[in-house]
């Protein structure tokens, strides 16, 4: 990943942004106001609340969605994104981000925070 100014990076993706966690980061990242905002979503998963999504749609937050095991799905889901933040939870943390991370990489996301939020990897 490129070594790119913080202040140019501007699209930034959350995956799991309709979950306990993304929806507090993609609140921050909207009421920040500069950056454009996307929330992927999984294909085999409702696409949050729909009270979250409603309440995105005035600030343009653009929801995505891919299937984890898609590679070539969840690149054409990352094209053009600067920053993905993944906030995906602890049952799909592993090989899901695993591949949110090739995925990244080959669509040339320049910035990955990995999900370590909650997670106690010491063991």
């Amino acid at each position: 990943m490129s070594n790119t100014k913080t202040s140019q990076l501007k699209i930034i993706l959350v995956a799991g942004g309709h979950g306990g966690l993304g929806k507090f980061i993609v609140g921050e990242f909207v009421a920040n106001g500069n950056y454009n905002i996307k929330i992927l979503t999984r294909l085999s998963s409702p696409a949050g609340n729909a009270t979250d999504i409603e309440k995105y749609k005035p600030v343009s937050v653009e929801i995505v969605a891919a299937d984890y095991s898609d590679h070539a799905g969840l690149v054409k889901a990352l094209e053009g994104v600067d920053i993905v933040v993944s906030t995906v939870g602890l049952a799909i943390l592993y090989d899901d981000q695993i591949a949110l991370i090739k995925a990244s990489e080959e669509a040339g996301a320049k910035r990955f925070i990995s999900s370590e939020f909650s997670t106690d990897s010491s063991k």
